[in-house]
Parts: C-alpha cells; sequence; structure tokens
C-alpha cells in the first residue's frame, strides 16, 4: 500500500461500489406542483431507497436534496439496489401531479476514504467525484457504469450491459469507459 492509501488516523481507503443517484427535473416539478407537494414525493423516494439500502446490504451515506450517495462492499449488491429502485419507480410510480418521478444512476467501484464528521461517517475520494459525474451523464431512468464497476460484477451481470463509450468527464485526466445498463435484459 503506497502513502496515499493511507486514511485518517491510520485508516485506509476501502474499495466499494458507489451508487450516486439523483431525481430527474425536480426544479420543473416544484414549478409545477410546488415544493411541499415534491417533498412528500421525495419523502417516499427516500423510504423505497432506505428499505432497498438494507435489503441489499448497503448504506445511504448522504442525502442531497433530490439525491443520494451510497455505498456497497459488492458490487452486485450495488447493481440489484440500483435496478430495484429504478423498478421500483416504475412499478409502483411516485406521481408528482400527472408526472412520474424518475431517477438517473451512476455506479462506479473504487477506494473510498472513510471519515467520521460531527454529522456521523462519510467518505470522500477520486471515486465519489468519479460516480457523480457518471451520474450527471445518465439521462432520466438510466443506469450508467464504469468500467471498474462493471468489472467488479459478476458475469452473468455484466452480460446486462450495452457496448461501452469512452468519454471525458469534467476534472477527470483521461476517458473514462461508461456502460449502459440493457434495461430490457433487467
Amino acid at each position: 500500500m503506497d502513502a496515499k492509501d493511507q486514511g485518517v488516523r491510520g485508516g485506509v481507503a476501502e474499495r466499494m461500489a458507489i451508487v450516486m443517484a439523483d431525481v430527474a427535473g425536480t426544479t420543473a416539478l416544484m414549478a409545477m406542483a410546488g415544493e411541499l407537494i415534491v417533498a412528500d414525493a421525495l419523502q417516499e423516494f427516500f423510504g423505497r431507497v432506505n428499505k432497498l439500502q438494507t435489503a441489499h446490504r448497503g448504506r445511504v451515506v448522504k442525502t442531497f436534496g433530490d439525491g443520494f450517495l451510497a455505498v456497497f462492499r459488492d458490487g452486485a449488491d450495488a447493481l440489484a439496489f440500483a435496478t430495484e429502485l429504478r423498478q421500483s419507480l416504475i412499478q409502483v410510480p411516485i406521481q408528482v401531479m400527472d408526472r412520474r418521478m424518475t431517477v438517473r444512476i451512476g455506479i462506479h467501484s473504487g477506494p473510498v476514504v472513510p471519515i467520521q464528521t460531527s454529522y456521523g461517517g462519510d467518505v470522500f475520494g477520486e471515486a465519489i467525484n468519479l460516480a457523480g459525474r457518471v451520474t450527471s451523464m445518465a439521462n432520466p431512468g438510466e443506469i450508467l457504469l464504469t468500467e471498474a464497476a462493471r468489472r467488479a460484477l459478476p458475469a452473468e451481470q455484466q452480460a446486462l450491459t450495452a457496448p461501452r463509450e469512452l468519454v471525458q468527464l469534467k476534472g477527470v485526466n483521461g476517458l473514462v469507459e461508461i456502460s449502459r445498463l440493457d434495461l430490457a435484459g433487467v
């Protein structure tokens, strides 16, 4: 282990599967329905997130407005969590007036540094930033994976990914290989 993998107070960076997601179009939803109605819908959304993170042995580290960051020790659990969350929004939609709530999801696998803050346990590192950049590329209802996240999956889950493409992400040196989950196969 090199010096840059040394963590806070002797801890070390841990390889985790990172799921980052945000609800698509909340600004437009608030303009249409108002903040209180959207807040009620978000409470229902985060209730689903909470149940699913427990079921798939993950941990939501933080929420931010209409999104969240969750970590999993296993890539297969992370992907199962993400696909089940997406499916739950299709099968039992959360409606805001006449619009269905949709989510964009990005998954990356990489080292994260656990830290303690006055708010509780958190994680940070380049892997978190990369997961955020990938999430911002996803279309509503889409799940994107970095190549590192795809490689961390069992072969049968890897087979569910669509052809890969190389993209340039803001703040990231070099091209990043991204896969789209083939949702027809899920």
